[in-house]
């Protein structure tokens, strides 16, 4: 065996410890044990084990409550779990497959037995890749063109379709996704830059995930900003792995493009939505970025975004700045400043809050460009 493989069992019985932990060793695995219930929960977080063998008769938490947890939290929804218990009537064992186990095997327990079933479902896990969710990156020519407008909508109306969505703000600096959508986590994206990428854990990521009322979970930037905080390649790279795992969807909100960090998380992207203002400088600064793109040869996988902040009679058309950056725009957001600024104070996007403006419709068809690899047709300001 290349590297060992860590198991964790769990069982209140001294003696079946004692004795599967060391045929697991013996067979060149990694072997933790726990207890109890409670224990064997705080050793799955701290540990990340490759596979679990749970005792269905515990003292404080049954096995089957510990299952059900581990099913229930995104972090550990694809751990491998065999229950053992003396309870073989087959109302038993469907209690068992019901909680989410994998595999069920009867006390006393065939050593031999187990490990051939441990290392059946392994092999197993390691065949089965994981779904990984489409990631849709969101980022502007410059500050203040509407990136977070765009993210926040887009990840609303995914939501909308109950399509499960995790947006998140990856930004080493305070953005406005709290702000725009009116939270306060106890935890955000600053806690896991400040640590080193090797030894954040998926549920280092997975507990400053929150929910939030639009059905959106999300992944804020830190409120405060620190010296010693930096979006690496390294940090997005485990972040990522971990959010593609729980959502069909995985927005970023990005700052401008600057920085190693920011460029794996374009690479890591399926879409990029280029976002710009219709005037002079920001199509100056799109162009540079598309160069950019172009070198890293994420062209092919880039369109444009429009967001028109304020109305003008000098607005530049949608088919004019196609024709100026040659390349096409999959969306157009008309001037709506006031729809924005109340959706903003409500907490939220105008989607959910206002769905009947021409801003909100305009925000649906983007998303369903993007679901669909779509062009937009373009139109004209006004």
């Amino acid at each position: 065996m290349a590297s060992k493989e860590r198991i964790l069992i769990v069982d209140d019985d001294t003696v079946t410890l004692k004795l599967a932990s060391h045929v697991f060793e013996k067979a060149g695995y990694e072997v933790f044990t726990a207890s109890h219930g409670s224990e064997g929960l705080q050793k799955v977080e701290n540990l990340q084990p490759a596979l679990i063998i749970l005792d269905v008769m515990m003292p404080d938490m049954s096995g089957l409550e510990v299952c059900e947890r581990l099913r229930a939290n995104p972090a550990t929804a694809w751990l491998p779990i065999i229950l053992l218990s003396a309870k073989t009537a087959v109302d038993d064992k469907l209690d068992g497959f019901q909680a989410g186990a994998d595999d069920y095997v009867a006390k006393p327990v065939s050593h031999k037995e187990l490990l051939a079933r441990a290392g059946a479902l392994l092999a197993r896990s390691r065949r089965v890749l994981q779904p990984k969710g489409r990631v849709i990156a969101v980022v502007g020519v410059k500050g203040g063109v509407g990136v977070t407008t765009v993210a926040t909508n887009v990840a609303t109306q995914l939501a909308l379709q109950e399509k499960p969505v995790i947006l998140a703000e990856l930004r080493a600096n305070r953005g406005t996704v709290r702000q725009n959508l009116n939270i306060s986590p106890a935890e955000d994206l600053g806690g896991l830059l400040l640590k080193n990428p090797a030894d954040i854990k998926t549920t280092d990521v997975a507990r400053r995930v929150v929910q939030h009322t639009s059905g959106v979970r999300l992944l804020v930037s830190p409120l405060n900003s620190a010296q010693d905080a930096l979006l690496t390649e390294a940090h997005v790279n485990v972040i990522l792995e971990t959010l593609m795992t729980q959502a069909a969807y995985v927005l970023l909100d990005l700052p401008a493009i600057s920085g190693s960090g920011v460029q794996w998380a374009l690479e890591k992207a399926d879409q990029i939505l280029l976002v710009l203002e219709p005037e002079a400088v920001s199509i100056a600064c799109a162009r540079d970025d598309l160069e950019l793109l172009k070198s890293w040869s994420l062209l092919d996988r880039t369109r444009l975004t429009v967001v028109s902040r304020a109305r003008s009679s000098n607005l530049i058309a949608p088919a004019d700045i196609e024709k100026e950056l040659g390349i096409s725009v999959i969306g157009v957001i008309p001037p709506s400043p006031e729809v924005f600024y109340l959706t903003a104070s409500l907490g939220k996007p105008a989607v959910l809050s206002k769905p009947d403006t021409l801003a909100a419709e305009s925000l649906v068809k983007l998303t369903y460009a993007v679901v669909n690899h779509l062009p937009v047709a373009t139109a004209a300001w006004r």
